[in-house]
């Protein structure tokens, strides 16, 4: 039985493909994504269908198609670096859009020998206003689009 991966040392990096519709898989693709607080979750969700008829007591269903989540949010710590850095990649995704490519995330987990992979729509950054005594952290919204899911991971040095 192999050791649990935890989250310390996990990175989130980005890559705009440089092929339309195909992942990339070299490390000098992808850029960091600093000051990452919390990456949201991605659950592809199973949509029941009714097939019932109209006799039936009770409902039947099957499995219909499996649903990304959409609107998900990272939520950043609130540093100039950061700001720019989320900033380059909405640039990053005009620049890939504008001839049909994606952008991509990889969730990387220092011990683990596979990666979670996705493609995003990244928006403008919001503003989780302000509290006493609190570490400032920035909302910054996408669209997931696309889900590959797990994948061996890509080596970062």
């Amino acid at each position: 039985m192999g050791l649990a991966i935890t989250t310390v040392g996990a990175k989130v990096y980005y890559a705009p493909e440089a092929t339309a519709g195909t992942r990339p898989t070299t490390a000098n693709s992808y850029v960091e994504l600093v000051g990452v607080n919390e990456a949201p979750e991605i659950s592809l969700d199973v949509e029941a269908l009714d097939c019932s008829d109209i006799s039936d007591l009770i409902e039947r269903t099957v499995d219909g198609r499996q649903s990304n989540p959409g609107n998900i949010t990272f939520t950043l710590n609130h540093r100039d670096e950061v700001i720019t850095a989320w900033e380059a990649l909405v640039t990053a995704y005009g620049t890939a859009s504008s001839s049909g490519k994606a952008i991509w995330i990889e969730y990387w987990f220092p011990n683990a020998a596979k990666s979670f992979y996705f493609t995003i729509i990244p928006k403008a950054l919001g503003n989780n206003g302000i509290q006493a005594n609190q570490n400032n952290t920035i909302p910054a919204p996408a669209v997931c689009s696309k889900v590959e899911g797990w994948a061996t991971k890509i080596s970062h040095s």
